[in-house]
């Protein structure tokens, strides 16, 4: 048996081999095959081998598939990696951006969590730095103005010396009464009574009914000044006049009821306040029915009361507005933002002006309270009682 045979003579189309190793393609059809050969030169032999292509060829298509898939999940782990690091770095920026856009001028900036110590973090702890310096320069500010006004009433009780003028009007009250004329008398009495009221040891709390006395003692005066001009009354719920109250907010309302819309109508006018309790609070309403306010007017006032700066200090040139203003500003600073003055007016009819404030227990329940207003201490000194 011969086996000295090439593969020429299994293979006859073959053809020679090129080079010492490679691959060619024999055959058509499903029987083509794949020869690998590669020369072993130290034995002089050839080292060959067949596959058929349709193998050879489905093998490196898993490789490529391999391959591609393997780049595929490279690639995405990279971008979620960059996408995490971005979200990390803007993160921090992000929610600093949300907070200064939606804070309020009003209200302080609040403090951010440090998370890190990178960049983003210095920035943030620069922000809370920033943030606090504001809220204690703030508070500064704040403090210095109570101070300032403090100072100011304190320095104009000191010349206004409250003793020597009580001691001094009790005198021409007396003198007054001597020569037999009331009217100088009464209305000695009730400026008396008035400036005690108001310059009572800076105390900003009185009963309702102490508040009312102190307007009939402005009313009493202004009788005397203007008589027969305007008739003056007081409807109180009953109880009411037992509550406490802001010191010092019906007499500005009805001295504007008065300059403003009794004083300039012709024949006799009416100025009345109106109390009353609900579940929201203490209603009060001075009503008069004097010249009114014309549209513009009103609008103008309205504004005015609106306006954040004439609420919290602002100052307004224009004359006949600063007593409400004045008010409006006490309510707003001592009972919230929703206990400012409402004003309505018809031109020729008159003009109503209400507030509501909160209910605070009466004076029989209130003994020991700093803010219940009493009488100074020279309430029984000679000259004091005079009627």
């Amino acid at each position: 048996m011969e086996t000295n045979l090439t593969l020429s003579d299994y293979y006859p189309s073959i053809g020679e081999f090129e080079g010492l190793s490679g691959n060619l393609d024999y055959g058509e059809g499903s029987n083509k095959k794949t020869i690998l050969y590669k020369n072993m030169s130290s034995v002089n032999w050839k080292l060959v081998g067949i596959i058929p292509s349709q193998e050879y060829r489905s093998q490196n298509q898993y490789f490529l598939k391999l391959t591609a898939v393997a780049v595929t999940v490279a690639i995405l782990l990279v971008i979620i990696l960059v996408l995490f690091l971005i979200q990390k770095i803007t993160n921090p920026l992000s929610i600093l951006t949300r907070f200064l856009k939606n804070s309020s001028p009003e209200e302080p900036l609040p403090a951010l969590p440090v998370k890190s110590i990178d960049e983003v973090g210095q920035l943030i702890i620069s922000y809370n730095k920033l943030s606090s310096r504001i809220v204690k320069l703030t508070d500064e500010v704040k403090l210095n103005e109570s101070l300032k006004k403090e100072a100011d009433m304190h320095a104009l009780q000191v010349q206004i010396n409250p003793h020597f003028l009580y001691n001094t009007l009790s005198s021409i009250h007396w003198l007054a009464l001597m020569n037999q004329d009331v009217k100088i008398a009464e209305m000695v009495g009730s400026l008396s009574d008035f400036l005690r009221f108001s310059l009572n040891n800076g105390q900003e709390y009185c009963s309702v009914q102490q508040e009312i006395m102190h307007v009939q003692h402005y009313v009493n005066i202004q009788a005397i000044r203007y008589p027969d001009k305007f008739l003056f009354e007081v409807q109180l719920e009953e109880g009411l006049q037992h509550h406490m109250m802001l010191k010092l907010l019906l007499q500005p309302l009805v001295e504007n009821s008065m300059q403003h819309g009794i004083l300039n109508r012709d024949g006799k006018g009416n100025i009345t306040i109106h109390g009353y309790q609900d579940q929201q609070g203490i209603h009060f309403i001075v009503e008069d029915n004097g010249i009114g306010m014309t549209p513009e007017r009103l609008a103008w006032l309205q504004d005015q009361l609106l306006d954040h700066m004439t609420q919290y200090g602002g100052e307004s040139t224009e004359k006949g507005s600063y007593g409400l203003r004045n008010v409006h500003k006490r309510l707003l600073l001592h009972y919230g933002k929703d206990a400012g003055l409402h004003v309505d007016s018809t031109e020729g009819l008159g003009t109503q002006v209400m507030f509501t404030i909160p209910v605070i227990e009466p004076v029989a329940e209130q003994q020991s309270d700093k803010n219940h207003l009493t009488k100074e201490g020279d309430e029984n000194n000679e000259g004091h009682d005079r009627r």
